[in-house]
């Protein structure tokens, strides 16, 4: 399958959420390490922390409950993490609208419509180099799809949920930023394996890393139009 632009997407077919109850601490999972330059990503999931030894029963059947097909829209409460983010919560529904590379909007099985930005990465802006890439390529991937987005935080802000967004076993978060579609947002993750994916699309310049000159998001967002225009 080719994005947009041709660029060759990486995909993590192979990667799964391990939902495994045990009394005695997970052992880690290590993350499957990426290969970008031969184009293709292999990612498991990173392990599960465990409170106080064991998995809620939560967690449990939030596992029950996905791999069953069922379609409730919240489970509360699991103390799984996921690169290195705690998560609150659970979502399931169908993804109704890609506002841009890292925001989207689900629709629950109740009719509730939630907007979620993706947690630990920042893809270019509307007008910023590879920006509509980004969104055509999430678009490509989600768009009228069953998705399940694993909650992390409150942007109450923007009035949306953070989280990671899962299409069956893909993890977006993660391929957006294999493909060099993101940048890892260290201001609010300090996530080794996501620092390690950023780097290794930037050694293959893929994406964003083909242009030397390529600026964050959160630099762009600051800058005036006729700066930005010089980038264009």
């Amino acid at each position: 399958m080719q994005a947009p632009d041709g660029i060759s997407i990486a995909t993590t077919e192979q990667a799964q959420l391990l939902f495994v109850a045990k009394k005695s601490v997970l052992s880690g999972h290590a993350t499957r390490m990426l290969q970008l330059r031969q184009r293709r990503l292999q990612i498991e999931c990173e392990s599960m922390s465990v409170r106080n030894g064991f998995l809620s029963v939560s967690l449990i059947l939030v596992a029950i409950t996905y791999f069953a097909g069922c379609e409730p829209s919240v489970i509360i409460q699991s103390p799984a993490t996921l690169f290195g983010k705690e998560i609150t919560a659970v979502h399931q529904g169908k993804c109704i609208k890609v506002v841009d590379g890292d925001t989207l909007d689900l629709l629950t099985a109740e009719n509730q419509t939630i907007r979620f930005r993706f947690e630990s990465i920042d893809c270019p802006e509307k007008g910023q180099p590879f920006g509509s890439t980004a969104t055509e390529f999430v678009k490509q991937v989600a768009i009228n799809q069953q998705i399940t987005v694993y909650q992390t935080g409150v942007d109450t802000r923007y009035d949306r949920l953070i989280g990671f967004v899962f299409v069956d076993q893909r993890n977006l978060n993660a391929e957006l930023l294999a493909n060099g579609l993101a940048w890892h947002y260290k201001k609010y993750s300090e996530d080794l394996d996501l620092s390690i994916m950023e780097n290794d699309a930037r050694i293959s310049q893929v994406g964003i890393w083909q242009d030397i000159r390529a600026i964050a998001p959160w630099d762009w967002r600051k800058m005036a139009k006729s700066e930005r225009d010089l980038y264009r």
